[in-house]
């Protein structure tokens, strides 16, 4: 009697059943676009943190171009602190709006979206932290202090 399995044995057919219903289970139909919109908006949000990060590190030390005219009033308003409370405010209010809106069919496109934008702020990031290195930049940012954009916290 031979134990070799066939694609017409019912215990093969059964397993391969079994690891389709797994993997569409976990990249699939069920539930996949509240997952999806979920993880994006994690990652939305773990972004945002991230470009506040930088963004206080760089005003903080030499300064930068803030071309957010809201978050450069945040820091003529009260520096640093305010800076954080508007992007923390923004952050949780667009994660809070994706994530309860995660089960409509617009939230996930409208993540893909936010997630789009925020991955081009990440690779501006990466280029401005190329160019800063830069000592032609840094005579720039000495030329610069006088453009309203220039942003620096000294508190």
């Amino acid at each position: 009697m031979s134990t070799t399995r066939t694609a017409h044995n019912p215990i093969s057919i059964a397993g391969a059943v079994c690891r389709e219903f797994r993997l569409r289970y976990a990249f699939g139909a069920h539930g996949s676009r509240e997952r999806r919109t979920a993880l994006l908006t994690l990652a939305i949000a773990i972004m945002g943190i991230a470009d506040l990060i930088l963004t206080l590190t760089y005003m903080r030390s030499t300064g930068m171009y803030e071309l957010n005219p809201v978050a450069r009033a945040m820091v003529a308003i009260g520096g640093a602190q305010q800076l954080v409370i508007f992007k923390l405010l923004s952050i949780a209010l667009g994660a809070g709006i994706l994530y309860l809106l995660r089960r409509r069919p617009i939230a996930e496109p409208a993540a893909w979206g936010c997630a789009a934008v925020m991955c081009l702020l990440s690779f501006h990031w990466i280029s401005y932290n190329k160019q800063i290195e830069n000592p032609a930049v840094w005579h720039g940012m000495q030329i610069a202090m006088d453009d309203v954009t220039f942003t620096r916290i000294t508190n």
